[in-house]
């Protein structure tokens, strides 16, 4: 009697260790989902507001390149009508100009629609140089447009100092652009380091809670902590793995922003400094010559005998010889100075800091010398030459553009005379 009493009772025991055991499980199995069903929700939820704020962010710096572009662009245009008596020259640059204001107006509305307030405040101050400008620049493009002999020199020069202080303005715009993406990447890392946190405070729980039911059942609760610990683990894999995927994504943006960085500076096909960084570079070039006193060229080439070169043997070809000549510019030319290429076959090089124009004109025949170096193609060899035209600060101009405008003039003198 007593045995069967015993049995019924270890029955009785087991039934109800297997009871506990089951709703052991079955808690321990409601928990991981849970700490997996939110974990992967959190973590996605920040790793989706992330993308939305940093697409935005890149739309934010597309709209500033293209107005910055488009401020490049209008001066380059009202520059060129400056050099030409072609009325028909003349229109054509005028439409150009018209159309980079468009493109300029457009990307302005487009920022506008998604302002914080210190980029508002930017915006404002941009509103009130333009509203300074454009009529000055209408009004000389205009003229000129209709008349060869109008006097622009000096409305000309209130509308490009106009221009610099909205490119400014632009710039401001780019770092305060910057300063926010570095804000964003703060944010979501702490919401990240939070979100992690609660996840292993949830871990910490289900922990406790396994222990709590091994100590109330014998041995078989064992195999359940320990499932519980594999489940954890795979759950660590997964955390670890997203906030993988996060800094991945976090690492592409970085290299693309400084691709288009890259590609808003320089020259694609050479790797010289494209106009962009030209004008900006010999803008803190002069600063410097004006603090300091000192005398800085810049020199304006052409390339002789290219075109029929690339008319014959095709565009691969010439390609070949402007990223030739482009690195023999490299071999001569000092750290210091900058070789940038406006397009085509015209370069220009300035000589940041020399002791008198002989300088510029020892440089000027050690640039022509190379650049006559014949260049190997398949069984035979291509020639090119150069003209070069010299204009030396401040005898030759004060200003970037001034500088620029009389170094070409010399080039073309240079490459008539040349021709007689």
């Amino acid at each position: 009697m007593t045995d069967g009493k015993d049995s019924r009772v270890f029955d009785l025991k087991q039934k109800r260790n297997r009871s506990f055991l089951a709703v052991g499980f079955l808690l321990q199995l409601v928990f991981i989902i849970l700490i997996t069903v939110v974990g992967i929700n959190l973590i996605n939820t920040i790793v989706e507001h992330f993308t939305v704020i940093v697409t935005g962010h890149n739309k934010q710096k597309d709209y500033l390149t293209i107005m910055q572009n488009s401020v490049r662009a209008r001066s380059i245009y009202v520059w060129k009508m400056t050099l030409t008596n072609d009325l028909f020259e003349r229109s054509k640059h005028y439409e150009n100009f018209l159309k980079a204001g468009t493109r300029f107006l457009i990307a302005r509305e487009k920022l506008e629609l998604t302002p914080n307030p210190e980029q508002q405040l930017l915006l404002e101050q941009m509103d009130v140089s333009i509203k300074q400008v454009v009529p000055i620049l209408y009004n000389v493009m205009e003229k000129l447009n209709v008349r060869i002999d109008y006097p622009y020199q000096n409305e000309m020069l209130r509308a490009l100092l106009g221009q610099q202080h909205i490119v400014s303005t632009i710039n401001k715009m780019f770092a305060l652009h910057t300063e926010l993406i570095q804000k964003v990447y703060t944010q979501i890392t702490a919401e990240l380091t939070y979100a992690l946190r609660a996840l292993l405070l949830l871990m910490g729980l289900a922990l406790i809670l396994g222990g709590v039911f091994a100590f109330m059942i014998y041995r078989r609760s064992q195999k359940m902590l320990f499932s519980m610990i594999r489940s954890e683990h795979a759950l660590a894999q997964i955390n670890e793995e997203l906030e993988h995927r996060v800094k991945d994504r976090t690492r592409r943006l970085e290299i693309a922003n400084k691709r288009l960085e890259s590609m808003a500076n320089f020259d694609v096909l050479t790797g010289l400094a494209n106009r962009l960084m030209l004008y900006n570079q010999m803008e803190v070039i002069l600063s410097y010559a004006k603090r300091d006193k000192h005398l800085f060229a810049v020199l304006f080439m052409d390339l002789d005998g290219f075109k029929p070169i690339n008319d014959t043997y095709g565009h691969d070809v010439g390609d070949t010889i402007l990223i030739t000549i482009a690195d023999r510019i490299r071999d001569i030319t000092r750290e210091s100075d900058l070789a940038a290429r406006l397009g085509g076959d015209e370069f220009v090089i300035v000589l940041s800091k020399i002791t008198n124009r002989d300088d510029a004109e020892i440089y000027s025949k050690k640039l022509k010398d190379c650049i006559n170096l014949p260049i190997p193609h398949l069984n035979h060899s291509l020639q090119v030459s150069a003209s070069v035209g010299i204009s030396v600060y401040p005898n030759d101009g004060d200003t970037t553009e001034l500088l620029l405008k009389n170094a070409d003039n010399a080039m073309y003198i240079a490459k008539r005379s040349a021709q007689k």
